[in-house]
């Protein structure tokens, strides 16, 4: 584990944690068993939650006795961050969408004739898809090369496409 030591300025916790590396760097007289006035331990500790949709984790770091630690925390979205959270992911969905029909009309382009209906299947399904849920996209699942050169599909005729996203 390595060596993080945090300075502290009226009586808090200031900045980021430093390791003792950069430390010696810019103090070379820095000794670790002998912290300087304004200099406390820093330990780590790890991230454990993953956020929800429309939840936001962020840390503050707080002693823990003599040594500082970063407790961190969770709160929900405010509604201007809930918006922007859901313009990017759209947006996002969109972009992915329009790179898919790219490699599509590329693969489209080299494909021998009887591979040629799984791309077509797949740009007509791309350009009907329309964004129902920014969190789940659901954008329709490409076709792929095998290694003998064929094309696996997930086209069959009359039946709805298989989704990613």
């Amino acid at each position: 584990m390595e060596n993080l030591f945090i300075k502290i300025k009226d009586g808090q916790p200031f900045e980021h944690p430093m390791t003792l590396e950069s430390l010696l760097y810019i103090i070379p007289s820095f000794d670790p068993n002998n912290l300087p006035e304004g200099f406390a331990v820093f330990e780590d500790t790890p991230f454990v939650n993953e956020p929800e949709p429309f939840e936001i984790n962020y840390y503050e770091y707080v002693f823990n006795g003599s040594v500082v630690v970063r407790n961190w925390k969770k709160r929900e979205m405010t509604a201007e961050e809930r918006a922007v959270y859901l313009q990017n992911l759209s947006e996002q969905a969109y972009a992915d969408r329009d790179v898919n029909l790219v490699i599509a009309f590329e693969e489209l382009a080299l494909s021998s004739e009887e591979y040629k209906w799984h791309w077509e299947k797949h740009i007509e399904a791309l350009n009907a898809w329309q964004l129902v849920d920014p969190l789940r996209p659901n954008i329709p699942a490409s076709p792929y090369r095998l290694p003998d050169g064929s094309v696996s599909s997930n086209y069959v005729q009359g039946s709805a496409p298989n989704v990613i996203g």
